[in-house]
């Protein structure tokens, strides 16, 4: 199994799973009497079924691997390209290390 792409949030009555890979958010309710779960379901907004309709057409479409893709391609072109860079990652990384090393000691820290 490939690594997950999905956000779960789980609360008192149940669990709300959004995955990249599927059109609608799952709702997962606790049964009464504390006894299992069940599904919730809910009718898609229109731009959540413009998705739907748009995946049905085109399987693989996605918009920022389409930006990535057409930045790969100008990039090998020699064209200067205006997208977050390996260094730009690296220093967030640095600020949310920071943060969390600040949050622990509960004092501020200096991001290399």
């Amino acid at each position: 199994m490939g690594p997950a792409d999905f956000l779960e949030f789980i609360g008192e009555k149940g669990v709300l799973r959004v995955d990249r890979h599927r059109v609608l958010p799952q709702l997962q309710l606790a049964r009464l009497p504390r006894y299992g779960v069940r599904s919730a379901w809910s009718l898609p907004t229109v731009s959540e079924a413009t998705v739907w309709a748009r995946r049905l057409v085109r399987p693989s479409y996605q918009p920022s691997f389409r930006r990535a893709l057409h930045a790969f391609v100008r990039r090998i072109g020699g064209q200067a390209v205006h997208i977050a860079t390996v260094e730009d990652g690296e220093r967030s990384l640095a600020v949310v290390l920071a943060a969390e090393e600040s949050a622990q000691r509960n004092m501020p820290v200096a991001v290399p």
